[in-house]
Formats: structure tokens, C-alpha cells, sequence
């Protein structure tokens, strides 16, 4: 890497020979409108000029040569000349994020002694607190100019001599992301500006004539490429628009014939996206010979798309504390876009070994004229950077970015977020939350997971909880970066209260850990809130305003108001909100309202109309608009998709499975859903099952023993037969096409497993039947596959079905196949998903001679033996709630067919074995797990009073009047679902065909007093559990 340091006494003096070198050529583009379709040129000797006499005006206003001061401004042209204004001025210039919160640029001020605060009209409101805030601060608004002005290009009347400089004297301050809690100042020196300048030779060299699309801001050390003309000649280009939107790429190449761009890696994303959509114009975009970008690490699938599209994107590393020292090889025929080369001296740097194998930290050592002074952490004054770097496999000098040896996140905006004071804050705001976890690591947002204290949660209404919660969360985004605010209720997931987070012995959570276990439920998080299609039918759920368009437009200001955290008045209707606060993340939560309360909007609504006016007439304009599908409609569409898949993926009939001929040695199981109670309950009976040879128990995540023994110990089942040879555990993806298992693990299946029993099941009442596709459909279109075994003995695949599937049929449900209407069933997500799977096995009966069972189970009770029930379930918490708490039960005409636990796994198992020779067939197949032997709901409630409880019988509706007003009440936080439940009268499911086969079923214990009073007792440990 080249350096002048020995031939220039300062940047100014290194900058301004390079304005001079070429002072005809075009240093810079800008636009001053978004619309404008040719940008304003600058040339070198026009840039010096300019920015030379507003270096003049800024002191003759303010005396601020050579001293600290601090800007705060929009990224754009008049950001660029005024900074070579204040560089010119020889003053420490410190360039605060807009992001930073209030608290953060007061620290900033504080920690650098910047008494002036120079800030642009638009943040004239926070820089007047901010001053307030300094002791001896003023604050300045400078003035938007015409960069074109005939006064600013006059020759100036005086230019800046410099003399003899010191290199190592500050000339810049910017700022880390908050990563220790407030952003911490990094003073950046002459000679650093001067290293990084140069590096920018060889980075674009390669590009003849180069034109630069930077998107990256100027108050980032990435944006400081601003003045890379000065060493690396070309053109900057500053986008039509900032922040960039959806074609602010390709729109700024066509006005520019840009063929170079640098910018974070969420940029490429979106533009990968947009490709795909056909939505980008390929023609401009090759254009580009290279796509550098920085910050962050790039989906590498992502990348690869790109380069299959004939771009060439190419990863740069670098920081503030370092510069940029590292980029990768831009010849388009190098593939590994994510590997990249230190561009040091190797007495600058060195590479060393990490906790994980292949895994090196990048130190920077004190002898790199770029470091930058102040952030040495090592004893010898090197700087240990904490990003870890795996080394190509064939090229050894080259080394792609892993990730952080820190609890930094680093987000796919580049952004880099501390996670530690916002848990800190949110942990310690009420008792009722017990821990928390921050996750945003290569996300654009950030997300959190809550733990509850399950003692202080029972005592506490469910709506009061999430009131805590969200008091929680504001108070932590109060003094978070606006990169690192959480949404809530969106991107905050209050876990299930039997779930804890994983802990270091000190008490510490375990990130990555956390990142593993709960990968699923993070990965739905973020594409629910961030794509908004897999969750349109529960935004969509909520009431609509009427279109008229002074309602709608006042619902518009409202909204962005609260969201801009402005009053109403300061909305301007006409002005683009983006000039008004908005940001990508609040745009999301803005059009998930409008999506909620008004109607469906495509994704990059508010990019097409960008005004309050504009959104106004195109919602109003069509009244009629699209309606949201109906939910039976989408299962139709989901169930003939599959149906088609099933074409595609088995083309024959299969060979059926005889156990008596094939495996006369025993069966073969495999499971899903043994961390469930039903299906431990299973995984149990067939490990004692002497005609059991071999179990495999798929369970999701890693470490699937140790759940299975969690699960088994919850519910005082026998964890010594989890040790039995007989059984081996698998780690299961059920997204993934071979279930994520290794070739090896999947194709030993296939070759021995004789049946499958299928229990995983996502259990959400709330979400829409499209939901259940990626969570559970995909899977079991995964498992037929791997029951079709290729057509060659095919596995006997037993589905643990509901009778949700078929709760809206009138009077006796047959064991019979459903209805293909599938407004048979309830009309949620759960019983639709179901009502899809029972039809998939169906069609494989019917048409591909593959041996497929439903088994329908009804509402479980607790088992026999124990009497575990769980108490957050509808009717331990209505008796719970209401014999024990209000004294009163509900009356209700209806009969009860409830079933224990062990009973139905018992009777499911019997069923398996019992039809291991029939022959396939979709109608005798059919199988309902309820209680034959039903009882009255009013000899329920004698057992009741039989151990001892007295309360008096109310009408439903009075019970439920009564529980409204009691939020104290256990039973209160499902009161919703007791007002639907009310006078609802359930269909009978018959048992003939079911109870025939199986004796366990047939006698099945009726629901007495006994194993009511097991049940009670149960209760009564785990409330008096949770009040000591």
C-alpha cells in the first residue's frame, strides 16, 4: 500500500495536490431533487474552491479554527463540502449518526470537548437539547446553499497555507456503533485520513474511468470515501436518493453511468431481491464492473445469486479503528466474492488462532501508520479487532470474515449493536421478567427473546404482563441507537413459561446457544415482520376504517406521528416522510398498521407514495380494493399444491410394507414430536414394547437426548428407558428436504425403519393456515417421501391428525375421510393445516397404494398414573379459575369425551401394530382417539365436588361476566376464548371401527372421581410450587 506521509506535511496539503493534479475533471454528482433526471456537477478545482470559501464563512461566523467541533447533518453534497470546509479549518471535527439517541450524542460532545455543534435545519430540535445538555456548547444551523452559487466559486480571496504538521494530530472523530453501552468517540489522525484515501487506489484501480456509487453515509468511517479522488482520481457519486430505495441503484446508474458502487451489505440483498421480482433492470445494472461493499459479512447465497447474474460483487474490510485494510480480488472470473486480501505490511498486522478450529482474529499492530491512536487494547499497543477470518482453502493469503469474537451483533445494515445494556434494562425493570436476550446478528433490525419468572407470571394477569413488557421495552429503547430499538410487539417473543433460556454458570446467557435453539422460531420472527406475507391474514384480521379519505388521511398523520414520535401538527402532508424521520424499520411498522387498519398494500407502498397526500388518494382512490383471501380459499390452494407435489415427487404406486414377510425380527419406529406429552407418552410405550427392535426419535435442534430427558423428567416418566439400545436420536429439519439429516443417517432409515409415527405439529391457534406450510406441511411432504422409500416396500405412515379438522360438522363425525369442503373444520390454522394433511394421506391411498393412517385425537386429559395436565390449558385453568378462585363453574348440556394422555398414547401404539398387514385403503383407515365412554358435563363437575371443591353452577355467560372483572383471576388471560366457547355445541366422534381395534381405547377410564382427584393434586403442587 502506498503511503505520502513523508511527502506531504498534512491531509490538507495531500488533498488539496490532488485537487489540483486534474482541476477540469468531475470530482463530483449530486442531485438536488430526487426527481431531477441529470445531476449537478463538481469539478476538482470547483470542490477546492467552494469548499475553501465556506471555510472562510464557517469561521468568520463562528472563530472556530482549530477547534472541536461537531456536525450532525443529511448525508449528501452540502455534508461533503462543508467537512473539507471544516478539514480546511484544521478543526477536530466530530460526525455525529443522526441514529444516535439524545443521551449518546450528549456523551459524544462531552467525551471530545466539542463546544460548537454545527447541525443542518432538519435537526435543529435535538441539537438544542443536545447543546443544553454541554456545559459551554452552542449549537449552529447551517445553511442548505446552491453549490452552483456564482459568490461560492469565486476565486477565494484567501487561500489556507499550511505549514510543518503533525500526522498524528486529530482531524476526524467518528464514533463505534455504542458497542460498550454509549458510542465511543475514535479520533481518526492525519495520516490515518491520508492511509485511507490511498487504499482506495488499489481497491478501484481495475476501473477504467471510475464513476463511484457510494451509499454508504459520510458520518461513517465507510462514507470518508468521499474523498478518495484526491488519490484515486474518478468521479463520487452521491444516489438520486438517501436513504436508498428500491431502484435508487439502478435509477442513479442510468443518470450517471456509475460502473462502480460501494455499500453495506443489505443493500445487495435488496437488490438481489428485487432481481428475482424482475423488478430491476438488468441492462443498467451490468453495467457495474464492480459491487464492493463493507461493513458486514454478505449472505453467501446471496452473493452467489448476484454473481450468477453477472455482477461482481467483491467484500472490503476495514474499521474505524483500523482503516481500510483488506478487499477482495476484482477479477469477475474470482468466484469467492467473500474472501478478501490484507493490504498491509506484514509488520502491520498479524493473524491468531481463536477458541475454534480454523478460526484467526485479525490483530492490528502498533506499527500501522492506520491505526488509529486511543484504541489500543493489548499490553504492546497492537489492537486485537475481535473479528475472526477462516482462510481460503486453496488461496492461503486470503481469508473471509466470520464473524465477532464479542457479543457485538452485527447487523446486514452494517450497523453493529450492543446488546448488553438493552437485556440489562429490560431484565431489570420488573421481576416478572427473568432474563432476555437481543438478537440481530446479520439481521436489519434487531429482536428479543423474554424469559418469565413463571412464580411472579402466575400471579400477574396476561394482559398486565404484556403492559410490563412493553413499559420494559420503551424504557430500553430510550437510550438505545435508533438501529438498535426493538418493535414491539413485533420483534419481542415472550416465551412459553415452561421455557428458559440456556445460562453460563455465571448467569450469563449463552448467544449462541440462544441462536441455535431457537433459530426457527428467530428466522419466522423476522420474516413475519419484515416480509409481512406470512402474516397478511392476521394483520388483516383487525377492523377497517372506512375509505374516505379525510378518516384515512388523519389515520396516516396519527400513525406517523407516534411512530416519528411527533406531534400531529408537525406532520407536513405534502413533504416525503422520509424527509420527515422515517427510516426503513419504521417504514415496516407504518405499513404493517396500514396493512392492519385500512387495507392491503403491496411492500413498497410507501416508496410509490411517499406523501401523506399521495398515500391518501391511491388507499382511497380504489374503494373496493382486493379483499383478503379467504382462509378456506388458501387451504384449497395449499392442499392441491401439495397434491401436486405428491405427483411430482412419487410417480408410481408404491409397494405396500407386510411386516410378517419383510422384518419378522420387529419393528422399526420412527417418531416425531417426543418432546411433546403425547408424544413422549409414545416414545415410552414403544421402548417397552418387546415387538419394538429399533426407535429412532427425530427431534428439532441439537442435543435432542437431553430434551427427550427433560420431557421424560417433567412428567416423572422413566428416563432409565432413554438409555435402552433400542433407541437413537436424530436431530430433525423438517423444512429441509432429506429432514436435515447426513446422507448417511437419512439413507440407514430408509433402509430399516418399517413405520413412522408423525406427532410434530405446530400448536398456534392464532395463526393462519399459510403459517403452517414452512412450519409443518413441508415436513410431512418430507416424510412421505421418506416413507415412499423409492417405491419399494413402502413405510406405514401413521399421522397423529385432530378432530379440529372436522369441529364444524353437524351431529355424528364418522370414521370416515373428511369432506373435501374445508369449512368441515375449525376455521383456523391449526385444524386447516390439519384438514390438509389428512387429505395428502388420502391421496396417497387412493392413488399410490401407500399404507397411511389418520388417528384423529380429541382433547387429552392428564394421564392416569401422575395426573399431569398442564395448567395453562382451557380446562385446568377454568377449574383452577373457577371452583378454586370465584367459587363458580359454568353449566354446560353437553358431553365430554376426554381421553388421558397415557391412554391415547397407549391406544395409538395398539392401533399401529394391530394394522401392521392391512392393505392400503383411505376409508378404513380412519381412526378417532376420544373417549367412548363420554360423561355429562354435570357429573364432571360432581367429581369436582366429590374431592371436596363447593361452588355454585352459573350460566356461561354470567361465568365468563364474573372472570371479566377479576384480572387477578389465573383464568383470565384465555377469557377471549371462554366467550367463543360458550354456547358452542360440539359434533360426536364415533369410535366403532376405532374401539374394535384397539381394547385400550374401548376401555378407556371414564373421566371419575379418582382421576379427577389426580388432577386436582397435580394443580394444587404446581400453584403451590409457584407461591413459595
Amino acid at each position: 500500500m502506498p503511503h505520502s506521509t513523508e511527502k506531504f506535511n498534512s491531509f490538507n496539503d495531500f488533498f488539496t495536490a490532488g485537487l489540483k493534479a486534474e482541476p477540469n475533471a468531475t470530482y463530483l454528482q449530486y442531485f438536488e431533487n430526487p426527481s431531477d433526471e441529470k445531476p449537478k456537477s463538481l469539478t476538482y478545482e470547483q470542490v477546492h474552491i467552494i469548499s475553501t470559501n465556506l471555510a472562510h464563512k464557517l469561521h468568520q461566523e463562528y472563530q472556530i479554527k482549530e477547534k472541536s467541533v461537531a456536525f450532525l447533518g443529511n448525508h449528501g453534497v452540502h455534508f461533503g463540502l462543508y467537512l473539507l470546509a471544516l478539514l480546511k479549518l484544521e478543526c477536530k471535527i466530530l460526525l455525529v449518526s443522526p441514529r444516535n439517541s439524545e443521551s449518546a450524542m450528549v456523551h459524544l460532545l462531552q467525551a471530545t470537548d466539542s463546544k460548537v455543534l454545527l447541525h443542518m435545519e432538519r435537526f435543529s430540535q435535538i441539537s438544542s437539547k443536545v447543546s443544553d445538555q454541554v456545559e459551554g456548547s452552542l449549537a449552529h444551523c447551517v445553511p442548505i446553499f446552491d453549490a452552483q452559487s456564482k459568490t461560492l466559486l469565486k476565486t477565494p480571496i484567501k487561500e489556507f497555507e499550511y505549514g510543518k504538521a503533525d500526522l498524528k494530530k486529530t482531524a476526524i472523530i467518528c464514533h463505534s456503533s455504542g458497542t460498550t453501552g454509549h458510542p465511543k468517540p475514535i479520533p481518526l489522525t492525519q495520516r490515518f485520513l491520508i492511509g485511507l484515501v490511498e487504499s482506495a487506489v488499489e481497491l478501484y484501480e481495475p476501473i477504467h474511468n471510475k464513476h463511484l456509487l457510494s451509499l454508504a453515509p459520510l458520518f461513517h468511517v465507510m462514507g470518508l470515501m468521499f474523498l478518495s479522488p484526491a488519490a484515486a482520481k474518478g468521479t463520487y457519486i452521491f444516489p438520486c436518493e438517501f436513504p436508498p430505495l428500491g431502484n435508487t441503484i439502478e435509477e442513479t446508474i442510468r443518470r450517471t453511468n456509475a460502473n462502480c458502487t460501494l455499500s453495506p451489505p443489505l443493500l445487495l440483498e435488496q437488490l438481489a431481491t428485487r432481481i428475482q421480482r424482475g423488478e430491476a433492470d438488468m441492462s443498467l445494472l451490468k453495467q457495474l464492473k464492480l459491487c464492493t461493499y463493507g461493513g458486514a459479512a454478505l449472505q453467501r447465497k446471496v452473493g452467489q445469486y448476484l454473481l450468477d447474474q453477472g455482477l461482481n460483487p467483491k467484500t472490503a474490510y476495514g474499521s474505524t479503528e483500523s482503516g481500510f485494510v483488506g478487499w477482495g480480488d476484482s477479477d469477475p472470473n474470482w468466484k469467492d466474492f467473500d474472501y478478501m486480501k490484507f493490504h498491509m505490511p506484514a509488520e502491520w498486522y498479524h493473524l491468531e488462532d481463536w477458541e475454534d478450529e480454523g478460526l484467526k482474529q485479525l490483530i492490528v499492530s502498533s506499527s500501522s501508520p492506520n491505526l488509529a491512536p486511543g484504541v489500543s487494547n493489548r499490553p504492546d499497543g497492537s489492537y486485537a479487532t475481535k473479528d475472526l477470518f477462516r482462510q481460503h482453502p486453496n488461496r492461503p493469503d486470503y481469508w473471509q470474515l466470520i464473524g465477532r469474537a464479542d457479543d457485538t451483533l452485527i447487523m446486514s445494515n452494517g450497523e453493529k449493536t450492543n446488546p448488553i445494556p438493552i437485556e440489562a434494562s429490560i431484565r431489570n425493570y420488573h421481576p416478572v421478567i427473568q432474563n432476555c436476550v437481543v438478537v440481530a446478528h446479520d439481521k436489519p433490525a434487531t429482536g428479543a427473546l423474554l424469559q418469565l419468572n413463571v412464580q411472579v407470571a402466575m400471579t400477574i394477569a396476561i394482559d398486565d404482563i404484556l403492559k410490563i413488557v412493553e413499559a420494559a421495552v420503551e424504557s430500553a429503547n430510550s437510550n438505545a441507537p435508533s438501529h438498535s430499538k426493538l418493535v414491539y410487539p413485533d420483534m419481542v417473543k415472550v416465551l412459553p413459561l415452561k421455557e428458559e433460556l440456556p445460562l453460563t454458570d455465571k448467569g450469563t446467557v449463552l448467544r449462541k446457544k440462544v441462536e441455535a435453539n431457537y433459530e426457527q422460531l428467530i428466522d419466522d420472527m423476522y420474516e413475519r415482520f419484515l416480509n409481512s406475507e406470512d402474516t397478511e391474514e392476521d394483520l388483516a384480521s383487525g377492523l377497517k376504517l372506512d375509505l374516505e379519505p379525510n378518516t384515512i388521511s388523519k389515520f396516516l398523520i396519527s400513525t406517523l406521528s407516534e411512530l416519528l414520535r411527533k406531534q400531529p401538527s408537525e406532520i407536513d402532508a405534502k413533504e416525503n416522510i422520509f424527509d420527515q424521520g422515517m427510516d426503513s424499520l419504521l417504514a415496516i411498522q407504518f405499513r404493517n398498521s396500514i396493512v392492519k387498519h385500512v387495507k392491503k398494500v403491496p411492500n413498497n407502498f410507501l416508496f410509490q407514495y411517499s406523501t401523506i397526500e399521495t398515500m391518501t388518494s391511491a388507499l382511497c382512490g380504489d374503494a373496493a380494493g382486493q379483499d383478503i383471501k379467504d382462509s378456506y380459499e388458501e387451504t384449497k390452494k395449499l392442499l392441491q399444491k401439495y397434491l401436486r407435489r405428491i405427483d411430482e415427487d412419487i410417480p408410481k404406486p408404491a409397494q405396500s410394507y407386510h411386516k410378517n414377510m419383510n422384518n419378522p425380527d420387529g419393528e422399526v419406529v420412527v417418531t416425531t414430536g417426543a418432546t411433546g406429552s403425547l408424544g413422549a407418552m409414545i416414545l415410552r410405550d414403544l421402548l417397552k414394547n418387546p415387538s419394538v427392535k429399533k426407535v429412532y426419535a427425530l427431534v428439532r435442534g441439537t442435543n435432542g437426548l437431553a430434551r427427550l430427558n427433560k420431557t421424560f423428567k417433567d412428567r416423572n416418566l422413566d428416563t432409565q428407558l432413554l438409555s435402552s439400545a433400542k433407541l437413537n436420536v436424530l436431530p430433525l429439519d423438517q423444512a429441509k428436504p432429506k429432514l436435515g439429516l447426513t446422507d448417511e443417517q437419512y439413507n440407514q432409515l430408509q433402509s430399516e425403519a418399517t413405520m413412522i409415527c408423525h406427532c410434530a405439529w405446530l400448536v398456534d391457534f392464532l395463526q393462519p393456515v399459510i403459517y403452517y406450510e414452512k412450519e409443518c406441511i413441508v415436513g410431512l411432504m418430507n416424510l412421505i417421501n421418506l416413507a415412499y422409500r423409492n417405491g419399494q416396500d413402502a413405510m406405514r405412515l401413521h399421522f397423529i391428525s385432530s378432530v379440529s379438522a372436522s369441529m364444524a360438522m353437524k351431529g355424528n363425525v364418522e370414521e370416515k375421510p373428511l369432506p373435501e369442503d374445508p369449512s368441515c373444520g375449525a376455521p383456523m390454522g391449526y385444524a386447516q393445516s390439519k384438514f390438509i394433511a389428512e387429505h395428502m394421506l388420502k391421496y396417497l391411498a387412493d392413488n399410490k397404494n401407500m399404507p397411511t393412517y389418520v388417528l384423529r385425537v380429541g382433547q387429552m386429559s392428564g394421564d392416569t398414573v401422575q395426573g399431569y395436565w398442564n395448567l395453562t390449558e382451557q380446562y385446568p385453568l377454568m377449574v383452577v379459575g373457577g371452583a378454586l378462585h370465584m367459587k363458580k363453574m359454568p353449566k354446560f348440556a353437553s358431553e365430554i369425551d376426554w381421553i388421558p394422555h397415557d391412554t391415547s398414547a397407549a391406544s395409538i401404539c395398539e392401533i399401529m401394530f394391530k394394522t401392521a398387514n392391512d392393505q392400503p385403503s383411505s376409508t378404513e383407515s380412519i381412526f378417532h382417539i376420544v373417549n367412548p365412554n363420554r360423561v355429562s358435563w354435570s357429573d364432571f363437575l360432581q367429581t369436582l365436588r366429590d374431592n371436596g371443591l363447593q361452588f355454585e353452577e352459573v350460566s356461561p355467560e354470567e361465568w365468563v361476566s364474573s372472570l371479566s372483572k377479576d384480572e387477578s383471576n389465573p383464568a383470565y388471560k384465555l377469557i377471549s376464548f371462554y366467550e367463543d366457547i360458550t354456547n358452542s355445541v360440539m359434533p360426536i366422534w364415533l369410535t366403532e371401527r376405532t374401539a374394535s381395534v384397539s381394547q385400550t381405547l374401548r376401555m378407556a377410564p371414564k373421566v371419575n372421581s379418582d382421576l379427577v382427584g389426580k388432577y386436582l393434586k397435580y394443580w394444587r403442587s404446581v400453584l403451590s410450587t409457584s407461591q413459595q
